[in-house]
């Protein structure tokens, strides 16, 4: 059969409700394979066979609810599915799930929860992270680093997001990045945090735009190119990055790389504010004080 009559097979037993039917068609209308791409469609087929308890499609319905893919957001709903996968024994919903705990994103915020999860998750993880799975590398990296649900071991936690960021997660490169900008856990290597940076930021991350910026303006690891920082840090602050943008106001703010533009400075300060970035808040503060100030003296 070809790709359209095995499509319309798989159609007609979804209908008659075998659940791997309904699964296999809601990863087709996912990927546009065999009829045309379309996450709703692929979520009701994905509900239909979740309902079943067809655990690969509770785990793909927990991630279209937490994107908001197909369906309206809704981090409850995604913890929900992720649940019943995850008790069935799918790892990457038990991962999920355990993220949601750390983070209190659609579940409360219980940390102790998070690292059982974890702990159950560990054995699964290491599998599917010697398997090649890059999103569980880096993870399962930053567990080494961070001592979430596992002990605390910087070795493991640089071999893992060194795997991750050699297939190319700019998650990955922007995390081994900072260990060896900081030298955490690792002998500090600019050079080698400069390189990390550099292939995430070829990948469109922000985060490493902006630490890549910073270290060609301060000349750390790199040599010092002052237009390259400054148009890779507005590259990272347009990009919606809360560091770059106070970075970049800052920098107008101070006049010191370039001419003083306050008007330039208020703008970016205040987009890092409304992310919350406590630093841009204060230095607003005191443009808007001296502002006051200037006025009162006129």
């Amino acid at each position: 059969m070809n790709l359209e009559e095995t499509a319309e097979v798989i159609r007609v037993d979804a209908e008659q409700g075998i659940a791997e039917a309904q699964y296999c068609l809601g990863l087709m209308y996912l990927e546009g394979t065999g009829y045309e791409e379309n996450p709703q469609k692929a979520a009701h087929w994905f509900r239909k066979a979740a309902d079943q308890g067809h655990a690969d499609a509770q785990h793909n319905l927990g991630v279209m609810y937490s994107k908001g893919l197909g369906v309206e957001r809704s981090p409850r709903k995604a913890a929900e599915y992720y649940r019943k996968a995850a008790e069935q024994g799918n790892v990457y919903s038990l991962h999920n799930l355990a993220v949601m705990y750390e983070e209190g994103d659609g579940v409360e915020h219980d940390r102790q929860k998070a690292g059982e999860f974890f702990r159950v998750l560990f054995d699964g993880l290491l599998e599917a992270a010697e398997g090649g799975n890059v999103v569980v590398q880096n993870n399962l990296g930053m567990m080494y680093l961070t001592g979430s649900g596992v002990a605390k071991d910087c070795g493991e936690a640089a071999k893992w997001l060194g795997r991750a960021a050699d297939q190319g997660s700019g998650e990955a490169q922007n995390n081994l990045g900072l260990m060896y900008l900081k030298g955490d856990g690792v002998p500090q290597d600019f050079k080698k945090a400069a390189g990390y940076f550099s292939s995430g930021a070829e990948q469109g991350r922000a985060d490493c735009m902006n630490h890549l910026a910073l270290m060609h303006i301060n000349g750390t690891g790199v040599e010092p190119d002052l237009e390259k920082g400054l148009t890779l840090i507005g590259k990272a602050a347009e990009l919606g990055d809360m560091n770059a943008q106070y970075n970049l106001g800052a920098i107008y703010y101070n006049g010191e790389l370039v001419g003083q533009d306050l008007e330039k400075a208020a703008r970016w300060l205040g987009e890092a504010e409304q992310q919350g970035h406590e630093n841009a808040a204060l230095l607003l503060s005191v443009m808007r004080f001296n502002n006051r100030s200037n006025k009162n003296k006129e």
